[in-house]
């Protein structure tokens, strides 16, 4: 059995970190059997200095079929991170531009430790996408150059969620510097389709309800979703969940809330916790997500999973919800179109509606069967 360590600066059980830590909780859930999983990260959530109470540090605690360790922050870095990095022959790292993966990379080109058959996996988990890229992009761009032709990429293995990710690693840091990768796409959260598929039929009811769940901030674009229901004349209820990320941005959209029509009623009802989702999202008709870019998007996932219905932007990987008739592709600079997109489906009967929201979970459960069956992470864990 493999043992392998998991560097991840924040963890469950908070979760404010988003999509690489459910790519994490996944890979537990679908490989903790069948490999040994060590994750190492902070004893607090992202952005927060509060530590999680009644948690221990500095020692492995039990998480499903994994072992995790807490770290303070004073000390994530220190020791005991050269202590892990000399004792696991397989350290996979989350994200890219993360001071452990930094950190990792100056290690293994150091040489600090004997590197025999150790195997330093860089998964740069959506922060080479477009949108996300162009924040800090200068920044980012003299270190991908510096850290390239430095030769800190040459002894590792990069884990990429998309060929159209290795692409893009491709094009901001050159073909020549990649030497050796997987492919190992996000896995989804493990669903009972049974359960799903009953509660969809006993709970039904169309109510003309729209929900945008995710952190609130301007990659995400909870904005655009205010100025699509500007267009609609019909009685709609709008419910936000997500962390407020950026309080500047959250104050533009409430300024913007408040010139809404009376026929939009809207809620701002704070952050979920993971295990809450999937039951949030089987209340509602319709998923608003114009995101500005995702380089898996978990949470348009457990949309389908739910049976809501996704309108989203045409910049994530779920390219083909249409062909499955579970959903809209909308340009992400027309209002208009999801204007049309949204009523759409509000025009539905009951019945062709609930018919939508099943082909949904048709299609969620397809794309986690194809998900396991194909999974690159089977290089890693098994």
């Amino acid at each position: 059995m493999k043992k392998v360590l998991i560097i991840i600066p924040h963890f469950f059980p908070g979760f404010k970190i988003g999509g690489p830590q459910r790519t994490i909780e996944n890979v537990v859930d679908y490989y903790g059997e069948e490999a040994s999983i060590y994750i190492y990260t902070k004893n607090h959530d992202m952005g927060e200095k509060k530590v999680y109470e009644g948690i221990e540090t500095k020692i492995w605690l039990p998480y499903k079929n994994a072992k995790v360790m807490y770290m303070p922050d004073s000390e994530y870095y220190g020791p005991m991170f050269y202590k892990l990095y000399k004792e696991f022959n397989i350290i996979y790292s989350c994200s890219l531009f993360a001071n452990n993966s930094i950190l990792l990379l100056l290690l293994n080109k150091g040489r600090l430790f004997n590197r025999n058959n150790k195997q330093i996996f860089i998964a740069p988990m959506g922060v080479l996408e477009e949108g996300a890229f162009s924040s800090k992009s200068i920044k980012k761009k003299v270190f991908l150059y510096l850290f390239a032709v430095g030769g800190f990429f040459k002894n590792v293995i990069w884990s990429f969620s998309s060929e159209n990710e290795k692409i893009g690693f491709t094009n901001k840091v050159g073909a020549k510097y990649l030497k050796n990768y997987i492919i190992a796409e996000d896995l989804p959260r493990k669903i009972d389709f049974k359960v799903q598929r009953k509660n969809i039929a006993r709970l039904y009811q169309k109510s003309n309800s729209i929900v945008f769940l995710s952190r609130i901030c301007e990659h995400k674009n909870l904005l655009k979703c205010i100025e699509v229901l500007m267009l609609i004349d019909e009685n709609v209820n709008f419910d936000i969940y997500g962390v407020v990320e950026d309080k500047d941005y959250w104050k533009l959209c409430e300024d913007k809330i408040a010139e809404l029509p009376n026929n939009i009623k809207v809620r701002y009802c704070g952050q979920p916790q993971p295990f809450e989702i999937i039951d949030i999202f089987s209340k509602y008709d319709i998923f608003m997500f114009p995101t500005k870019g995702e380089n898996y998007g978990h949470v348009v996932f457990e949309a389908l999973a739910s049976g809501c219905i996704p309108v989203i932007s045409n910049k994530t990987p779920w390219s083909d919800i249409e062909q499955y008739h579970c959903g809209k592709i909308v340009d992400l600079d027309d209002n208009e179109q999801f204007r049309k997109s949204i009523k759409y489906y509000m025009n539905m009967s009951d019945e062709q509606l609930l018919v939508t929201k099943k082909m949904a979970l048709d299609y969620a459960e397809k794309k986690m069967i194809d998900a396991i069956a194909c999974s690159g992470y089977e290089n890693i864990f098994k």
